[in-house]
């Protein structure tokens, strides 16, 4: 372009000609001039997205903030931007026009509402420029996006319809295996022999004498989540609603566990694509604190069914062979098939707990196991 600017100052300085000839090679420089100040401009602006969280609840809202800066010494007359959005989130795409002065800095925001789990991305985005009389424009497309991730909604278990506590596989012992320093159940007198870790401070300065902590003594036993998401379990006409029901039922019974300080595992019949899209199984390993929750919630939020599933009754059993002794399995899936009536029984004798929960089938107590339905009080699974 720089080429073409200098052959018309070179022909308007040595080629005589009349006023015509310079109308037409005035316009010509400034048609460059003009052009090459947007390419400058255009291609040296700067974008910057931000936003106001990575990860949100089903139901909460994300912010999105845009900055847009212009870091030369070039004015922009115009620039509209087209910011790419979620379908699912936005039915349009982030539009804007707006004007860019030399070394100016721009800031738009907008809002998404997380109304579908699962992993999304904003951006790229488009930016457009040219001059007030039409003569130059550019398009500039940069595909750069940032990924947020909307999770499960996590509810108490009595809003799923459950009881406020379950059996979840703390199971008081009358032997002394040890002490669960989180279970405080009292004080008792200091006693000539006990460790000076145990005092306890603040119901000796009550008492006036020196008292100790008492613990509960438990066995703690693992609990393992066992989620169905084969497509053809699920009664067609009802499988979204269903699905994502037994998918909220596995984020809160998961965050209930961790909060009684529980190990706990996970396993899906279903395809982890940011994992294995082969593979029909997800599993998680039994693990206990935060970061047992928050890798629970991200395999949830992007677990989708299998096309072709594998049998869940088998699965449960075999999976159920490589728990430890004891460990109490929470079954979800759609209804209580034969299959899986079998299936847990057979677990039960086998010495593990078992409860079944199910979003279509009526409780109450089984040979070995107890059945739940879950049940979505508020109707707040699935927004829009």
């Amino acid at each position: 372009m720089r080429s073409y600017l200098w052959i018309y100052l070179i022909g308007a300085l040595l080629i005589p000609g009349r006023p015509l000839y310079t109308i037409f090679y005035f316009v010509g420089g400034v048609y460059l001039l003009t052009r090459l100040s947007l390419e400058y401009a255009g291609r040296r602006l700067e974008v910057v997205r931000e936003l106001s969280d990575a990860r949100i609840f089903l139901g909460e809202t994300i912010t999105v903030t845009l900055k847009i800066k212009n870091p030369t010494g070039m004015p922009v007359p115009w620039l509209q931007f087209i910011e790419s959005r979620p379908q699912q989130m936005a039915s349009e795409p982030f539009c804007r026009i707006v004007t860019l002065s030399p070394n100016q800095m721009i800031t738009e925001r907008y809002s998404l509402l997380g109304n579908k789990r699962g992993r999304y991305e904003v951006g790229g985005i488009t930016l457009e420029t040219g001059d007030p009389f039409g003569l130059a424009g550019m398009i500039d497309r940069r595909p750069e996006t940032l990924r947020f991730t909307v999770y499960p909604k996590v509810s108490p278990l009595t809003d799923l319809g459950l009881p406020a506590r379950l059996p979840m596989g703390d199971l008081a012992t009358r032997r002394r295996l040890f002490e669960d320093p989180a279970w405080l159940t009292g004080t008792r007198e200091y006693v000539a022999g006990d460790s000076l870790k145990r005092i306890h401070w603040n119901a000796t300065a009550r008492t006036g004498e020196l008292m100790v902590k008492q613990f509960r003594h438990a066995m703690l036993l693992p609990s393992c989540i066992l989620l169905n998401l084969n497509r053809t379990d699920y009664d067609a006409r009802g499988f979204w609603l269903e699905s994502e029901l037994a998918i909220s039922a596995a984020a809160s019974l998961g965050h209930y566990l961790v909060e009684q300080k529980q190990q706990m595992g996970l396993v899906v019949t279903g395809v982890d694509p940011d994992v294995d899209e082969t593979s029909r199984l997800v599993k998680l390993p039994l693990r206990q604190g935060r970061g047992a929750v928050v890798e629970m919630l991200e395999v949830l939020a992007r677990v989708q069914a299998a096309v072709e599933p594998i049998p869940f009754a088998r699965t449960v059993v075999e999976e159920a062979q490589q728990l430890p002794w004891g460990t109490l399995l929470c079954i979800i899936t759609p209804r209580e098939t034969p299959e899986i009536a079998s299936a847990c029984a057979r677990i039960a004798r086998s010495g593990q707990q078992v409860m079944l929960l199910v979003t279509d089938g009526a409780p109450g107590r089984r040979a070995g196991y107890q059945v739940c339905q879950i049940s979505d009080l508020r109707g707040e699974v699935v927004v829009g």
